[in-house]
């Protein structure tokens, strides 16, 4: 007899895995890594690393035939234009800073890959009634979901992240640097989980609401570009600054500052959060968080008609 047609009733034999979410961690990560597109934004990390370490040997090589003043003037008006070329006079939390701006668009393209497919693929098979009859719960379900999307991008982060921190480490400070310098990879990580899980949890929200990656994917660009293109607009003509925590990218970037203490004199942002607080931006992040979270578990909430 289908499950549907029966009352509703959860599996209560024995089981060895008490850690349920990590079934559906691996089954959703695991066909991610099949996908050409995939790789191929993989490959732009990798060239991205490729070009800052480019950066590092041209800042050694200037270093060696100018002046300190100089060679600090100049470095600080390359930066200045957005190139990421760094000396010692930056410290490691401002390079994390400068090094994870442009990597937030390969980001967002890699989790819209990664995870449109993620939940509207099971609404499509109607795979929820067979889920949650067996020991899963709603949140072991939305958290594996959610770490399975974010694997990837969040692997990609923190390896960018130790690369040029060794790197920048092994060109401009000494080998006890790497215990001093700890506590900016640690802040660093923080952001990117962060940063990973928000975009991670928003993709699998969206997911949810949709019966088709195709759907999800283009729900998932149209918030996201949406609310960077149009709430500056809106701040712009109103006066208002705090309409910018409205968008997510300018929230995620004052938390990122207020995590990694970039040196702004030093650097120029791509990101232009004006006078954007860091309580605003934290409740924003929060909220919508909240808001998202609670539309999939209300739209796992479907499988309960069979009770």
């Amino acid at each position: 007899m289908p499950i549907y047609d029966q009352s509703f009733r959860r599996y209560t034999g024995e089981r060895h895995l008490k850690a349920l979410w990590w079934p559906v961690a691996w089954f959703t990560f695991r066909p991610i890594l099949r996908r050409k597109l995939v790789w191929i934004i993989i490959g732009l990390f990798i060239l991205y690393l490729g070009g800052l370490s480019v950066g590092f040997i041209v800042s050694a090589k200037v270093s060696e035939h100018m002046s300190e003043k100089n060679t600090q003037d100049a470095m600080r008006t390359v930066r200045r234009e957005r190139l990421p070329i760094f000396d010692a006079n930056l410290e490691l939390g401002t390079i994390f800073y400068v090094v994870m701006q442009p990597l937030k668009g390969l980001l967002w393209l890699l989790v819209l890959i990664a995870g449109a497919g993620a939940i509207s693929s099971d609404r499509r098979y109607n795979a929820f009634p067979l889920y949650f009859s067996r020991p899963l719960k709603p949140w072991h379900y939305t958290v594996g979901k959610i770490l399975g999307i974010a694997v990837i991008p969040l692997a990609a982060m923190l390896l960018c992240q130790w690369i040029i921190g060794l790197q920048f480490i092994a060109y401009y400070l000494p080998p006890s640097a790497l215990l001093t310098e700890l506590p900016a990879f640690f802040m660093a990580a923080v952001y990117a989980v962060i940063l990973c899980g928000f975009i991670a949890a928003i993709m699998a929200s969206i997911s949810s609401m949709a019966k088709s990656a195709r759907v999800a994917g283009v729900a998932f660009l149209c918030f996201f570009v949406l609310l960077e293109k149009v709430i500056p607009l809106l701040a712009s003509s109103s006066g208002i600054s705090a309409l910018l925590s409205l968008s997510p990218l300018h929230s995620m970037d004052v938390i990122g500052r207020a995590l990694l203490s970039p040196d702004m004199g030093n650097i120029k942002s791509s990101v232009d959060t004006g006078a954007l607080s860091l309580t605003a931006s934290v409740a924003s992040i929060v909220a919508y968080l909240a808001v998202f979270l609670s539309l999939l578990r209300k739209n796992l909430r479907v499988v309960e008609v069979v009770k």
